[in-house]
């Protein structure tokens, strides 16, 4: 049953009616099925799915958060003075008080031009008390 079988099989794949015909098919290295036999037919048969992009979602996850440190006074005021002698104004222990009174816990570092811009602008009661004296004469 199974040389049978193994016959019958080899026929039908040489193509052929006996066994000396698929001994020469097989001798001269024929293809199976006469070469008719795609073995990736089901393969290039198949429709596939359409390609379906997922739509994005929002993210609950945070990212996480950067915190610098405040610059210590000494190094606000180191940067400050290059700034101020950089616009050609003097650097004073007066600023450097009136820098300590506004941020008794250091100065942000993305501050710095508005720090800066407070401390060149002449204080209200400076300016007043200056008026006042060139007026009392003083």
């Amino acid at each position: 049953p199974a040389q049978m079988a193994a016959k019958e099989t080899e026929a039908l794949v040489t193509g052929t009616d006996n066994a000396a015909d698929a001994a020469a098919a097989r001798k001269a290295k024929a293809l199976p099925f006469g070469g008719r036999l795609d073995p990736y037919k089901h393969i290039d048969d198949t429709t596939l799915p359409a390609y379906m992009p997922k739509r994005g979602q929002a993210s609950d996850v945070r990212g996480p958060r950067t915190e610098q440190r405040p610059m210590t006074h000494v190094e606000a005021a180191k940067a400050l003075r290059d700034k101020f002698s950089a616009d050609g104004l003097t650097w004073t222990p007066e600023h450097y008080r009136q820098l300590t009174a506004q941020y008794p816990d250091g100065v942000p570092e993305a501050a710095l031009d508005e720090v800066m811009a407070t401390l060149t602008t002449p204080a209200r009661s400076s300016v007043i008390s200056s008026v006042i004296s060139i007026v009392n004469g003083n």
